[in-house]
């Protein structure tokens, strides 16, 4: 096989050090070709699709300008109770066990939103048994233990009646929500 020629002309040259091969460098400059037509070619399918598309789907132009946001804030349900109520509410909560009430500026609310969640399944006409049920499971957890049954799921259940279920203001937004 010595004497043959080879039919495919002379072997290339050994790359020079340091230097990777003339068909790597050729590979590579082949490969971003290739990633870049790709990418080409996506803008445009993903262009005929957005052309295609019905009228329905497409975002319509807005014929008139947004509303503007009213200068009062929405208020949270709770708020509605007058303060002293709520005041007096978490003060006895905080007595009974200071896991019930969070310190922190977010969850300072929590119990108070608890507590209008037993009102309104109070108004909802549900039974005493479902709704000192759902009394503790609101309030268990966190930082307190309220285990069902209690005493103090009874407690926090007959402070909620006391101060928050009885204001005429939370009962108003109850039956303005649920005609």
């Amino acid at each position: 096989m010595h004497g043959t020629p080879n039919p495919y002309g002379p072997p290339p040259p050994p790359p020079m050090p340091g230097r990777p091969p003339s068909h790597a460098r050729e590979g590579r400059a082949r490969g971003w070709v290739i990633v870049a037509l790709a990418v080409v070619a996506l803008a445009v399918i993903a262009g005929l699709a957005a052309a295609m598309a019905p009228d329905d789907e497409k975002p319509a132009a807005a014929a008139t300008p947004p509303a503007k946001a009213t200068s009062t804030p929405s208020m949270e349900t709770w708020e509605y109770v007058p303060a002293a109520r709520r005041t007096a509410f978490v003060a006895y909560l905080r007595r009974l066990d200071p896991g019930l009430t969070p310190t922190s500026t977010g969850a300072r609310p929590r119990p108070l939103r608890r507590a209008v969640s037993v009102c309104w399944d109070i108004y909802d006409g549900k039974s005493a048994a479902t709704v000192l049920r759902n009394t503790a499971l609101r309030y268990n957890g966190g930082q307190a233990s309220v285990p069902e049954g209690s005493e103090k799921a009874r407690r926090i259940l007959a402070a909620a009646k006391r101060w928050i279920c009885s204001s005429p203001e939370l009962r108003a937004q109850y039956d303005a929500r649920h005609p």
